[in-house]
């Protein structure tokens, strides 16, 4: 699918170790070379400092400079998307009706500053359904549509990101 991207979130570095961290990067970078890299820390101290055995708390929390670098990537990878395919760039009749599969104007100051329950609605809202494409009118399925019909949908309203993995008690990444 050219009008999806990926980009890996390596969460708890902090607590992996570097050397493992630095493989993982490798590998990934090494078997699939289009894979955008990205990684995060998750966990501070807690002030309190340990618990009744002597252990050491954490809390979730991502530093500011690990956001800004995932924010970064993501914005990054958002502009790729707003490039269009080589087979329509070659294409000067299709060109010019071409549009993106993501919303164009993002407030990317506005997502980098979010936390808690702002985010969503910077970038328009949290759940908010994929925009639907216009159905060819000649009962075509949508693998036999005409190159015409192909491009024939509007700009989504919302920028859609899709997370995979396991969840965690509470997530630090935007604040909530």
């Amino acid at each position: 699918m050219a009008d999806r991207k990926v980009i890996l979130v390596l969460t708890k570095v902090d607590i992996s170790g570097s050397a493992r961290v630095e493989a993982w990067t490798r590998y990934i970078h090494e078997n699939h070379p289009n894979t955008h890299v990205v990684q995060v820390e998750s966990y501070i101290e807690k002030e309190e400092g340990t618990d009744k055995q002597g252990h050491k708390q954490y809390e979730p929390n991502i530093p500011e400079h690990f956001k800004a670098k995932l924010v970064q990537t993501i914005k990054e990878v958002h502009s790729e998307l707003l490039e269009p395919p080589q087979n329509v760039k070659n294409n000067s009749n299709r060109v010019k009706p071409w549009i993106p599969p993501v919303k164009r104007d993002i407030d990317w100051e506005g997502v980098l500053k979010a936390g808690g329950s702002k985010l969503g609605t910077i970038v328009g809202g949290a759940a908010v359904p994929r925009p639907k494409t216009c159905e060819p009118s000649n009962g075509q399925g949508p693998d036999e549509r005409s190159d015409s019909s192909e491009h024939q949908h509007q700009e989504p309203e919302y920028l859609t990101i899709g997370l995979i993995g396991m969840q965690n008690a509470a997530c630090p990444l935007f604040g909530v």
